[in-house]
């Protein structure tokens, strides 16, 4: 037997009115923002790695150990200068005589080589930036990007030095 049969009747042959009424009320409908509304209170988790990259970078950040990764990049140009410095150190006695040679005869000759270098170098530059015929606007935004991010890479060198205790 139907849900909508009681005692041998409908429920609109029942009451009519009290069905006619029921019927006329409208369709609650949600609205259009609703599906929003309950999707943003869904949480997805990001994927462990993810999650696991946001936590170092923001363990790093919060200690300041990335502003030592970062003085650590831009000083590893010197690393190989290094190297050289303690193996002419370690093996002074067998390179004198190289070194000797080197300062009073090649380094005059490098030196003139070097300038030339540096000369054509300074050119290319220039006709580079000209061939890029930027506005004067965007020289300077290039100008002032550089010296943000020197500053920024500086301060963060210093806060990396400077003990936490210090800092607080």
């Amino acid at each position: 037997m139907s849900d909508d049969v009681h005692n041998g009747l409908t429920p609109a042959e029942e009451d009519p009115v009290i069905h006619r009424m029921v019927t006329a009320l409208p369709t609650p409908q949600p609205r259009r923002e609703f599906g929003d509304l309950v999707l943003s209170a869904v949480w997805r988790p990001h994927p462990r790695w993810a999650r696991r990259v946001r936590a170092t970078l923001r363990e790093l950040i919060d200690s300041g150990r990335v502003w030592l990764v970062v003085g650590g990049l831009a000083v590893g140009s010197l690393v190989p200068i290094a190297a050289v410095a303690v193996t002419i150190s370690l093996l002074a006695p067998a390179v004198a005589g190289g070194v000797e040679t080197l300062f009073t005869e090649l380094i005059p000759v490098g030196w003139t080589f070097l300038w030339a270098q540096v000369a054509s170098l300074f050119e290319t530059v220039l006709a580079n930036a000209n061939a890029l015929d930027l506005h004067p606007r965007a020289w300077a935004m290039i100008g002032i990007t550089s010296v943000v991010a020197l500053a920024g890479c500086g301060w963060g060198l210093n806060r990396t030095m400077t003990p936490r205790a210090v800092r607080r």
